[in-house]
């Protein structure tokens, strides 16, 4: 990809390791307040542009956290516009909610008060990655 940039645009490009800025997901605490009381599954943990119906809160229940945390990376990656890690180790499936307005019209200080009810934080932390940097000749 790299050479065709370079043969087909006339720019420079390579492959540089850089320090970004990540949102990190970790924990706070030692209190578990995610693990799942065991109900039935229920995810209407999506944005109302996802959805038919307008509810107050948004219920992500008895679920993998993994599908959580990709749920995270999703808006971090796509409306926040930073890469995301997990650094919680948490496994299991798990209980949580959030209000509404949140999913709908998030910012990073919403995710965080809405976090910080489980005993999660997501605070931005610098770490290198790979990417593509383009430069005309």
């Amino acid at each position: 990809m790299v050479k065709d940039l370079e043969r087909y645009f006339g720019l420079d490009a390579k492959i540089e390791e850089k320090l970004m800025p990540f949102l990190v997901l970790t924990r706070v605490g030692k209190l578990d307040k995610l693990k799942s009381k065991g109900r039935d599954e229920s995810d209407s943990f999506n944005s109302l542009e996802k959805r038919a119906v307008y509810t107050a809160t948004r219920y992500f229940i008895n679920k993998p956290y993994k599908e959580f945390s990709a749920k995270i990376q999703s808006f971090s990656e796509y409306t926040f516009n930073k890469p995301f890690k997990d650094m919680t180790g948490y496994d299991g499936n798990i209980d949580i909610k959030f209000k509404a307005e949140t999913l709908d019209h998030p910012t990073v200080s919403s995710f965080k008060s809405e976090l910080h009810n489980y005993g999660l934080d997501l605070e931005e932390r610098v770490f290198p990655l790979h990417v593509l940097v383009l430069k005309e000749r």
